[in-house]
């Protein structure tokens, strides 16, 4: 009778609980597997939102550098506009500086118009004064000495009417005046005595 030897090379037979112990490391690495596989899903999910997430980022960043520069615009435009209301202010006040003095300057004027009017009004009056004063120099020439009339012995005189055409503004002047009667001013009546129209002056 021979003894059977085992052979190394083969492989022992499983028994039943490596068979359940290998079923159950299959069932865990499948499982494994499943959820790396849940994971690895999980992870490109991540990915996918951590891109939105950049994309949406640099967005931001680009809207920030846009409001940036507006800012950098509108801040501009504020110093233009208060260096244009500091000027506006500037001339403002510079017209009511000169408004001013244009108000004392025409209150000025208005004064020396008043005097220069007042001024005007006596010279206007000294005028008429003067003009007056002339004409009662002109033609008020003394009366010289009646000559007697050669026929009435001085007896005639100069009419001193005031009813006649061309004599009437003239009736001031003093009777006997034989100045008038030279320049035709008044005209002689007749020698009461003589009737005689030849004594010139009266």
């Amino acid at each position: 009778m021979t003894d059977q030897i085992p052979d190394a090379r083969k492989p022992a037979p499983f028994s039943d609980g490596d068979l359940r112990e290998f079923a159950t490391g299959l069932t865990t690495a499948s499982n494994s597997y499943a959820a790396v596989q849940d994971l690895s899903t999980e992870l490109l999910d991540a990915r996918g939102r951590l891109d939105e997430v950049c994309r949406l980022h640099a967005k931001a960043a680009d809207g920030l550098a846009q409001a940036r520069g507006w800012a950098a615009w509108f801040a501009a435009e504020r110093d233009h506009i208060y260096r244009a209301l500091h000027a506006m202010e500037t001339d403002r006040n510079q017209l009511r500086a000169r408004v001013s003095e244009l108000s004392a300057g025409q209150g000025e004027l208005i004064r020396k118009l008043s005097k220069a009017s007042a001024r005007l009004c006596e010279l206007d009056d000294a005028a008429a004064a003067a003009g007056a004063a002339a004409r009662g120099g002109l033609f008020a020439v003394p009366a010289p000495e009646p000559a007697p009339c050669p026929t009435c012995n001085g007896a005639g005189r100069v009419a001193n009417t005031d009813d006649q055409e061309p004599w009437s503004a003239w009736s001031n002047l003093p009777p006997g005046s034989d100045a008038a009667v030279r320049l035709g001013l008044v005209r002689p009546i007749p020698c009461p005595t003589c009737n005689s129209e030849e004594n010139d002056r009266g």
